[in-house]
């Protein structure tokens, strides 16, 4: 799913849009930066560059790769110093029918946090899920949500055709 979401965030130019005081900056991408199962009840936050173009299997590689490097659950000044980051995380445990993110009161914070539940079933039997974007509205607005959400339909279906 973090696949999915990237491929189709990074395809929408308004997402790319960062803020730095009273200047706007278009990012050449954006890199996830997650959460992983640590241990037990612990999580772990990592982050890899997005590549342009990279298959989905190669990506899982890298994720697990860089989740094995990462020696402690609380991420390091290294990564987050980085920058041009998506926030994402899951909550596999449960379906939300809303969540709220944490989000600095600052103005110029221009980075995007995603978030799902659980899979579930509606009456008819389609798989749904629960899917949050928090961004900065001086940035996006739901016409860039909307293609965020039709490019996610796109890279959901180009995973099911191969």
């Amino acid at each position: 799913m973090i696949w999915c979401t990237m491929r189709a965030l990074n395809g929408v130019e308004a997402f790319r849009y960062e803020l730095r005081g009273d200047e706007v900056y278009l990012l050449d991408r954006r890199d996830p930066s997650y959460t992983y199962p640590w241990d037990d009840e612990l999580f772990g936050i990592c982050g890899i560059p997005w590549i342009d173009g990279e298959d989905p299997v190669s990506f899982a590689a890298r994720m697990k790769a860089a989740e094995q490097r990462n020696r402690s659950p609380i991420p390091t000044a290294e990564a987050d110093a980085a920058g041009h980051d998506v926030y994402i995380s899951s909550t596999p445990w449960f379906d939300y029918t809303h969540v709220t993110q944490e989000f600095p009161l600052d103005n110029t914070d221009s980075t995007p946090r995603i978030m799902w539940g659980r899979f579930s079933e509606n009456e008819q039997g389609r798989k749904i899920l629960s899917y949050t974007v928090q961004v900065n509205h001086r940035l996006i607005d739901g016409i860039h949500l909307a293609r965020l959400l039709d490019g996610l339909n796109g890279a959901i279906l180009a995973l099911e055709e191969n």
